[in-house]
């Protein structure tokens, strides 16, 4: 029998006391009143074996003629199921049947003069009327009650009868129900219990062992989302943690917000965050999250050396906010990608060193290398490091003791970024006024610069100030300076570990100077005591002829050895290409020598330029017999005077020390550079046998070297390769199969480090890291944070929250349940 045919059956019978010994028969019972007799389904039922608790189960319940005590007032009225342990045929029967009224039925209205709305029960299946109680309940609540933080009865232990505020989006009771939590979990219960009752679901082994995986699933899904959270803030070096609120229990940090912002779409977290007694939020389980996601970076790192043949380490100790001494630690090596090999600079952490003698940095290097993050170091090959004794020592440095470890690693480079910072240094302590012009320059930056009145000030006056050059450009690429100057309305400061500001500096200030000349003039007027003493001394340097000449001196030379600073803080520079680049800056500066008067004549007529502009003169300082502190060579007029004592000492040195420190001689080990193709015709048998003798451990096949070269240069002709002029180019063709030989040298020469600029660079990360607000964070947090945010764009620091959670299972016992594998 159907259950509609059942109903009707119910609807319109009359049974007799035989029938019905239980129940008093009334033959006068109304049609509009539901009769209070069971359906024939239910009589139809066997009985049941067991009681049921709030546990869905497969097994049959007793049909209401065993429970003679029920009292209510139609079989489908859902007040009888109330704060009962009902049997799993009620459950059934709440679930499966509700009262259909006659369609002449009127719902009583309620002190409102509101009546219920059977249409609301069309998209609510849930929803149940009580014709006794004159309310609404929930079958879903009343069928599988659960024990949640909510404390409304309504829906579940009175019933609802506000039927004004049943709908809307503000008041809507219904809704709001259908939303909650208790709701939701009371849901799910009926459903699995219904899918096992008409057999769509496995049996009770089979459903504890689906239940165990959904649990499963659950607990990785949001221990993920916690995860991906500490990826993202440690990516975009945000800090975790925040003030403690005593009044709300927890920290205002935001790592919690973002917790919690999450936990708005994601229903898993939100569960797990509202009912799990360990939440997993705490600093200990972040730092242990923290930990395994720079394991991952770096082990990610470490399988790349692996597949390279070789690769360097460069090394830098600097002092953080806390006073600590960090030891920052970079690797560089050559991988396969899909467009052809790229050299990487890859950053391995910060390891604080007690002291930063030559001893202990060469033992924490190779004691964290090889011990502690397992890389291969029979592959470690070059050594990279400034030029500090402790660094570069011949006798007993931290290169020379690596090396007697490592006997492999003999190749050590001293930073070609500090030995061309040393140029420039040198040059300029041995020409004493353009030391005494940077010193000077470097004083007004920080003048004006460090307080923010004068900022204003400046600004104002560069933003309605005229912007045309007054003087002409004297090379091709001088333009790219001026324009970037001039789009400046702030003074660049002279930094001494920024190598690029200086020239920087002097082209804004060439751009700017008779702005400049009106803040300080300003500044001398409103400001009293030491602040205007300093701007009126600043104020008559600026308008000395001989400081006007060295600053457009400076920025004219200083112009030509930009480029190549920044090429040698480039990860793609080699070291052929370095050494190159540096020859051919030294022969610009040998032709700038060589053609000094006409060169000289132009920075002239620029300086003369921008003192007509600010009513300078020109002139040049007294002649004496005997003098000591300045260069007074004599000369009879003032252009020949600051060209033969300024200029020329100037270029002087500067071609002396570019010759000293990048030497035409090539060492042995740049004599792979040969095998470049723009460069095969130079080669000869001497070469190729101090190859064969530099690179001898490394060949797989060193007696071949010669027919393989004779090979490759043919090679290079009938391809047309001779245009070749790197590295970084050449071993694209150098196909390792037929070239093995050269193949390993030219991937030998792009492995050797150009400088130590990783570090550099770790550096300012580690500036914007550990500021002054995090000045107590623990070394292990430091270092996890510092290789999440420095590798925030390369592929290493794309981190897989899986992955990171199944470390985390696996490195100990755990309180939740992840079943995570070793062959997972």
């Amino acid at each position: 029998m159907s259950f509609k045919q059942s109903k009707l059956g119910a609807y319109f019978s009359k049974r007799t006391p035989e029938e019905d010994p239980q129940e008093p028969h009334d033959p006068s019972s109304s049609t509009d009143v539901p009769s209070q007799e069971p359906t024939s389904d239910i009589d139809m039922q066997e009985p049941s074996r067991s009681s049921s608790e709030n546990v869905p189960s497969t097994t049959k319940s007793p049909s209401p003629s065993d429970n003679p005590q029920m009292n209510f007032t139609h079989h489908e009225d859902p007040i009888k199921f109330i704060d009962r342990n009902l049997t799993e045929y009620e459950r059934q029967q709440l679930l499966e049947h509700k009262w259909v009224p006659d369609s002449k039925f009127r719902y009583p209205v309620n002190e409102q003069g509101r009546r219920y709305n059977n249409s609301w029960e069309e998209k609510r299946p849930w929803l149940r009327y009580s014709l006794s109680n004159e309310s609404a309940f929930c079958a879903y609540c009343i069928a599988f009650p659960v024990t949640v933080s909510e404390t409304n009865p309504e829906f579940v232990k009175i019933g609802f009868r506000d039927w004004k505020n049943a709908m809307g989006d503000k008041r809507g009771a219904l809704d709001k129900h259908s939303k909650s939590e208790r709701h939701k979990l009371s849901q799910e219960k009926c459903e699995m219990f219904l899918m096992t009752i008409k057999g769509e679901k496995e049996q009770v082994t089979e459903s504890i062992s689906k239940a165990h995986q959904e649990k499963i699933k659950r607990n990785r899904a949001c221990l993920i989302s916690i995860i991906d959270v500490i990826i993202r803030l440690g990516h975009r070096n945000i800090a975790f943690r925040g003030n403690w609120i005593k009044e709300d229990g927890k920290e205002d940090g935001n790592f919690q917000y973002f917790i919690d912002w999450k936990a708005k779409f994601d229903d898993v977290l939100s569960l797990h965050l509202s009912t799990a007694q360990y939440k997993y939020l705490s600093p200990k389980v972040q730092n242990e999250f923290i930990n395994l996601c720079e394991l991952e970076i770096r082990e990610a790192i470490r399988d790349r050396c692996t597949e390279s043949e070789f690769f360097s380490v460069m090394a830098d100790e600097t002092t953080d906010v806390s006073e600590k001494a960090q030891l920052s630690i970079c690797v560089r090596y050559v991988n396969m990608e899909e467009d052809g090999y790229k050299v990487n600079e890859d950053f391995l952490g910060f390891l604080e060193v007690d002291q930063t003698d030559a001893q202990t940095i060469s033992d924490v290097i190779l004691h964290n290398l090889g011990q502690n993050w397992s890389f291969d170091l029979t592959k470690l090959r070059g050594q990279g490091y400034d030029g500090c004794a402790t660094m570069s020592g011949a006798i007993s440095g931290v290169q020379k003791r690596i090396q007697e470890a490592h006997p492999e690693a003999k190749y050590f480079v001293h930073c070609n970024s500090h030995r061309l910072n040393l140029v420039i240094v040198n040059t300029c302590n041995k020409v004493v006024e353009a030391r005494n012009a940077l010193t000077i320059l470097g004083k007004i930056t920080w003048f004006i610069c460090g307080v923010s009145k004068r900022k204003a000030i400046l600004m104002k006056e560069v933003q309605e100030a005229n912007k045309d050059l007054d003087f002409d450009l004297l090379y091709e690429n001088e333009d790219a300076l001026f324009e970037a100057a001039m789009r400046q309305t702030m003074m660049p400061k002279l930094s001494e570990t920024r190598w690029t500001s200086r020239v920087d500096t002097l082209s804004w200030l060439l751009a700017h100077y008779k702005s400049l000349l009106n803040v300080l003039e300003t500044v001398q007027s409103k400001s009293k005591g030491q602040a205007a003493a300093d701007a009126s001394s600043y104020h008559a340097v600026l308008l000395k002829f001989d400081f006007i000449v060295v600053v457009v001196m400076l920025q004219y030379t200083l112009g030509y050895i930009r480029p190549l600073s920044i090429l040698l803080q480039s990860e793609s520079c080699d070291l052929v290409k370095a050494h190159q680049e540096a020859r051919d800056l030294l022969l610009i500066f040998q032709g700038i020598r060589s053609d000094s008067d006409r060169k000289f004549h132009d920075l002239y007529e620029r300086s003369e330029s921008i003192g007509d502009e600010n009513n300078v003169v020109p002139t040049k300082p007294r002649i004496a017999q005997r003098q000591r502190h300045r260069a007074n060579a004599p000369v009879e007029s003032i252009e020949d005077h600051y060209r033969v004592n300024y200029f020329l000492p100037f270029i002087d040195h500067i071609i002396s020390h570019l010759n000293s420190r990048f030497p035409e001689e090539l060492k042995a080990i740049f004599y792979g550079n040969y095998l470049v193709p723009a460069l095969l015709n130079k080669i000869n048998p001497e070469i190729v046998n101090a190859m064969k003798t530099e690179y001898m451990n490394d060949l797989p096949h060193p007696n071949d070297l010669q027919q393989e070269i004779d090979r490759w240069a043919a090679t290079c002709v009938r391809a047309n390769l001779q245009s070749v002029k790197t590295l970084t180019d050449s071993i694209k063709y150098a196909d390792v199969e037929l070239y093995p030989n050269i193949h390993v040298i030219l991937k030998l020469l792009l492995t050797l480090p150009v400088g130590s600029c990783a570090c550099e660079r770790s550096f300012s990360a580690l500036r914007r890291l550990k500021t002054w607000c995090r000045a107590t964070m623990t070394e292990n947090r430091l270092c996890g944070l510092a290789m999440l945010h420095v590798h925030r764009n390369d592929n290493a620091g794309k981190v897989s929250p899986e992955a990171v959670l199944k470390r985390w299972d696996l490195s100990g016992t755990r309180k939740i349940e992840l079943a995570f594998t070793d062959t997972d």
